[in-house]
């Protein structure tokens, strides 16, 4: 007699370790930039470069890629653009890397700020979040029946749990171009771009993934021609792309996380040689896990009919998906706004960071707050210095429904930006308009008990001969049939036919005859 197993593949996060590091440095101006008199915006980008693991310890190399857009300090009020890169070299420590792993890093920049020290140089500040996740797959061996070379009698228990199937990194690199309408101008140096991605959406198919989203770009552009001024540009373009993920299937159900590690553009020209074209490459680091939502039977309890059977038993910590859903946050907002004595024209740019700080769970919900703030360009009346910034905090509070949540359940919660809409509602304030996208990936960490050995003794030291050959048993509360099966060393089958019974349902006070 021995039992038949089966493998269950799971996955499980050996570590998750934060490290919080600030970048203060000055830098000078390039000499072939003009001197600066106002910074209007100033974004950045964390790039990692090097990742190497050591024991109990993670080196990880990058740099900070930042990009300001400023007023020259003239008499015309030019805007120009500067860009550099500030290096970084960061020690995390963490007991559950070794020397040879190859952990996931993850990168936030959370804020920046870049200030002038003089026309000729800035500081920079920024604050960055490095983020150490160390996960691993293992198979255990769960039993699910047993070779039947004497009597005996098992009992099934069901269990839903997510069986890892995939787990990788990857990268997905977007690369297209846009051409500017027949009514603007060629262009001759792009001074501010802002790239970023909206509506994407994972679907596991045969050996592959399938990506699709929106790509939102904005631009402020110096004319090419004998045009004065300057020119904004805002599109937005579909795309689709797919990569390669050997075990991919599309029953699968997806857990991606990404991060934007590159977002390039670059004037081309088009076919009649004119600058009229934009190429864009943004690329995604992926962090991808596939699971399989599988209904497993494995063996809870045996007993022998004839021979005592010693049993083993093991615990397994499972996953139970819970949800897997997404909801999307619509606000708008009345905004006071001081324009400080000059009149607002019109606003040519915002943009908006998300900044979720708390995420509890509710009652069925998980109740997230923060803010984004929302920095934006307008036009003044002042025709020498027409351009100005400015910014403001809108803080939000959204509870997504998911039935079922409870303390115990662990979830995965992305919150990405997908439209902002800021219009001028008079001289003293201004109107707003936000979606924000959620996506929550909810399991429960299920604890189940398995016969994991057994071992049936000599029928002579058998407890069995102890049991009755016929009893007549009145059901108490909280019996079942598998319990009185047990008890007298009976066949379930057995007591169903003696009993007339359809099914394994018994009630208090039933009267049962139980024979051996």
């Amino acid at each position: 007699m021995e039992l038949i197993k089966t493998d269950i593949h799971m996955d499980r996060t050996d570590c998750r370790v934060e490290s919080q590091f600030t970048l203060d440095e000055d830098c000078n101006v390039s000499d072939s930039k003009a001197d600066i008199s106002r910074i209007l915006l100033s974004d950045g980008i964390i790039k990692i470069e090097e990742v190497r693991a050591y024991d109990e310890q993670v080196l990880v190399r990058g740099k900070l890629m930042y990009h300001l857009l400023y007023e020259a300090d003239d008499s015309f009020g030019a805007l120009h653009s500067f860009s550099g890169k500030i290096p970084f070299e960061e020690r995390i420590n963490t007991d559950c890397v070794s020397s040879g792993d190859n952990p996931i890093i993850t990168t936030e920049l959370e804020h920046i700020h870049i200030t002038t020290i003089n026309s000729r140089k800035v500081n920079v500040q920024a604050l960055v979040l490095l983020t150490v996740l160390q996960e691993s797959v293992y198979t255990e061996e769960i039993s699910t029946s047993v070779t039947k070379d004497e009597p005996v009698e098992y009992r099934l228990c069901n269990q839903q749990l997510l069986s890892i199937a995939v787990m990788k990194k990857d990268i997905c690199r977007i690369r297209d171009e846009v051409k500017l309408p027949a009514n603007l101008p060629v262009m001759s140096e792009i001074l501010w771009s802002d790239i970023n991605l909206s509506s994407l959406d994972f679907k596991p198919s045969d050996e592959k993934i399938n990506i699709k989203g929106d790509v939102n770009m904005f631009f402020i552009y110096r004319p090419g021609d004998d045009t004065n001024g300057y020119e904004f540009f805002e599109t937005s373009m579909p795309f689709t792309q797919s990569i390669e993920c050997t075990g991919s299937k599309d029953c699968l159900i997806p857990d991606i996380a990404y991060t934007i590690s590159q977002k390039d553009c670059e004037i081309r020209p088009d076919l009649d040689g004119e600058e009229r074209l934009i190429g864009f490459d943004i690329v995604m680091d992926l962090y991808m896990k596939l699971y399989e939502d599988k209904n497993t039977e494995y063996i809870c309890d045996v007993y022998g009919v004839y021979n005592e059977i010693e049993v083993d038993y093991k615990k397994y910590n499972v996953k139970s998906l819970l949800a897997q859903s997404a909801a999307i946050m619509h606000m708008q907002e009345k905004i006071p706004f001081n324009s400080k004595g000059e009149e607002l024209l019109q606003i040519k740019y915002s943009t908006a960071q998300l900044v979720p700080e708390n995420a509890n769970i509710g009652d069925n919900s998980i109740d997230v707050e923060g803010y984004i703030t929302i920095t934006f360009i307008y036009i003044t009346d002042d025709d020498r210095f027409p351009y100005r910034t400015g910014s403001f905090e809108v803080p939000f509070n959204y509870s997504i429904d998911l039935p079922g949540i409870n303390e115990q359940t662990i979830y995965q919660l992305d919150a990405n930006l997908e439209q902002c809409q800021l219009t001028s509602a008079g001289s003293d304030s201004l109107d707003v308009k936000v979606s924000v996208a959620f996506r929550i990936f909810a399991y429960d960490l299920n604890e189940i008990e398995a016969v994991s050995d057994i071992d049936a003794t000599d029928n002579k030291n058998s407890n069995c001969a102890n049991c009755p050959g016929i009893a007549v048993y009145f059901v108490k509360d909280g019996d079942c049939l598998w319990n009185i099966g047990k008890e007298y060393r009976v066949p379930l089958a057995r007591i169903k036919e003696q009993n007339n019974l359809t099914s394994d349902a018994v009630k208090k006070g039933q009267k049962l005859i139980v024979m051996k």
